[in-house]
């Protein structure tokens, strides 16, 4: 799976996902996805079609793109590319939570 270079957050993800492709945080309490195969828990490109999960927000979930979860379900996205947020599946509320993936881990 590609990501964009441009974008900083998802240059990071990439990054990251190079190094270690999904896995555990916290005791497992927050889970980051895999890019292909093989790695740990949903692929990235599948987890984020629009008929897997997202259609049934009927929008709200539209132009996130999700690398993570916590144990609640909340997932972890990036933002039109550029903001990471934290998506609440309850409520489909979205909480900014930085410009970049080290201000989402911090």
């Amino acid at each position: 799976m590609e990501l964009d270079a441009d974008s900083e957050p998802l240059a990071e993800l990439a990054g990251l996902l190079s190094r270690l492709n999904g896995f555990y945080l916290g005791n497992a309490g927050v889970q980051i996805f895999r890019a292909g195969d093989p790695g740990v828990g949903p692929e990235l490109q599948t987890w984020n079609a629009a008929h897997t999960w997202k259609h049934t927000y009927h929008g709200l979930a539209d132009n996130l793109f999700c690398f993570g979860q916590d144990l609640f379900g909340v997932q972890f996205a990036i933002e039109d590319r550029r903001r990471v947020v934290a998506f609440d599946p309850e409520t489909a509320h979205r909480d900014p939570l930085g410009d970049t993936l080290h201000d989402w881990a911090a």
